[in-house]
């Protein structure tokens, strides 16, 4: 009689643990502040953007989908050539680099042989007919919340830089 009512309890319990089966697994995008961008870019610069076209290549951790020729302007950190591709639309569903043609300030690292964004969304950061660029009230930020001029962002990421350690 025992033995009866302990199968009466466990294929029940057993069953409801199969029905809710595995938990999905939820990864999430680690979005950087604006200070830890600048600080971890390998490349910072001022650039002009073409078009960007399909072509899937695959990086170290994501398989990119656009490439965009990019014309140099002014270099901030590191040294790119005149002219380089930049690699983005990661097939990573929790975040992607895009990099829409026209002027902009684009925080970049180097994956392989690919110049890729540092920081998902915020890596590239258009630049307007007004010379205004999307940027943040506060470094300790993760989102762009206002515009500023090209000038003052770009002397917030000089200031940054040169009170930053080396990176290691």
């Amino acid at each position: 009689m025992h033995r009866v009512s302990v199968v009466k309890i466990v294929i029940p319990f057993l069953s409801f643990l199969f029905l809710l089966g595995p938990l999905p697994a939820q990864a999430k995008a680690y979005l950087p502040t604006a200070r830890e961008m600048i600080r971890n870019s390998h490349y910072i610069a001022l650039v002009n953007i073409d078009k960007p076209r399909e072509l899937t290549v695959k990086g170290q951790h994501w398989e990119y989908k656009e490439v965009s020729p990019t014309r140099l302007e002014q270099s901030v950190k590191g040294d790119l050539p005149k002219e380089f591709k930049i690699h983005g639309f990661e097939n990573f569903i929790c975040a992607q680099c895009r990099f829409p043609e026209g002027r902009a300030l684009v925080f970049l690292r180097k994956e392989r042989q690919y110049y890729v964004g540092t920081a998902w969304g915020i890596s590239c950061l258009p630049v307007d007919e007004k010379g205004q660029v999307a940027w943040f009230s506060n470094l300790d930020r993760r989102q762009s919340d206002g515009k500023v001029s090209l000038a003052k962002a770009l002397a917030e990421i000089k200031e940054t830089l040169a009170s930053s350690p080396a990176p290691q």
